[in-house]
């Protein structure tokens, strides 16, 4: 009986938007939020469905991840955040300094600390006359991160590539592969 309540929950949670996955991504086209498109030359876990954000991982994702926002629409906020929290909303006419103000507003919100914007420059994204940054910042637990954000709003919406990794080991580790989806992506 138990197996079959767990069997029906596993149902349901399939049946419903917005419900978590983890699923093996292989090499080759991948498409995000109905968005964006980016293709890995190597395997990683995709997680949809938690936030915002899709996220690309292969060691976890409190280690590295590549997390990917597509198609955020005008009046919405960067990151999802628990009631009550004031966040930046993005407006599909702000410059790439007011999107990078945003983004260092919304991960205060979260308590990071130390998020620095290192060297915020013109990029093209997707096809797109877009921004990139590199980042560094602190986890309430003390981690050091090193990230790189790129953004281009495409069609009124802003669409965004995070790469996130620990300071030791595994951001450089991944950086390549992450620079090589950055430069795959295109809109859809």
């Amino acid at each position: 009986m138990k197996t079959l309540r767990i069997l029906f929950a596993v149902v349901v949670c399939g049946l419903l938007t917005g419900c978590p996955s983890v699923t093996l991504v292989k090499p080759g086209p991948v498409t995000i939020q109905d968005h964006v498109i980016v293709e890995p030359s190597q395997e990683w876990s995709h997680l949809s469905g938690f936030s915002k954000w899709d996220v690309l991982t292969v060691d976890g994702s409190r280690l590295q991840r590549v997390s990917i926002l597509g198609g955020l629409e005008d009046g919405e906020t960067i990151f999802s955040f628990r009631e009550g929290v004031k966040a930046p909303k993005f407006k599909s006419n702000m410059t790439s300094v007011e999107i990078a103000d945003a983004i260092k507003a919304s991960v205060a919100a979260v308590n990071i600390r130390n998020f620095k914007i290192l060297n915020l420059r013109p990029y093209t994204f997707g096809g797109e006359e877009g921004f990139k940054f590199d980042c560094t910042y602190k986890t309430k637990e003390g981690l050091d991160f090193k990230c790189i954000f790129v953004g281009a709003v495409h069609k009124k919406r802003l669409n965004l590539i995070a790469v996130y990794g620990t300071s030791v080991h595994y951001f450089d580790k991944y950086v390549e592969e992450a620079e090589r989806i950055i430069r795959s992506a295109r809109f859809i």
